[in-house]
């Protein structure tokens, strides 16, 4: 059973804190503490910024010595927003079905690898006069 700290932020079982908030320009931040947020603590924070389509986020140890950041999402999804903007389904059948195919049967060496050669072939893309056939190509298969 999830419960609330003092700050009103989530507290479950385990006692991870997660706290949720949206910024001035209606950004939503996500933020996964190890413990109490008022003393050291692991954590990971994700920040959306829904007008550019992306997201990135940081983590960290409790002295904050081993921050790493790290962006994203799924490359080729990315490449097909930029490219059919309000026309695609980010919650399409398709999309839904490679999730779901990604988390029950693709391993981490694989999405390891996906994460190394996905940016060269979204690079590719965009130098390519006939973008959109990569991106009609990819949204029906």
């Amino acid at each position: 059973m999830e419960d609330r700290d003092k700050y009103g932020n989530y507290v479950n079982e385990k006692g991870v804190t997660i706290k949720i908030n949206t910024d001035k320009n209606g950004n939503d931040h996500i933020s996964f503490y190890g413990s109490d947020v008022d003393k050291p603590h692991d954590a990971a924070h994700i920040n959306v910024n829904y007008d550019k389509g992306t997201w990135d986020s940081v983590t960290h140890g409790p002295d904050k010595s081993d921050t790493n950041p790290g962006s994203g999402g799924c490359y080729l999804t990315s490449a097909c927003m930029k490219y059919l903007k309000e026309k695609f389904d980010d919650n399409c059948y398709e999309l839904k079905v490679l999730r779901w195919f990604r988390d029950n049967f693709i391993s981490k060496k694989d999405i390891d690898h996906y994460y190394k050669v996905a940016p060269i072939i979204v690079e590719t893309i965009d130098k390519t006069e006939n973008a959109m056939l990569f991106i009609d190509i990819f949204m029906t298969i």
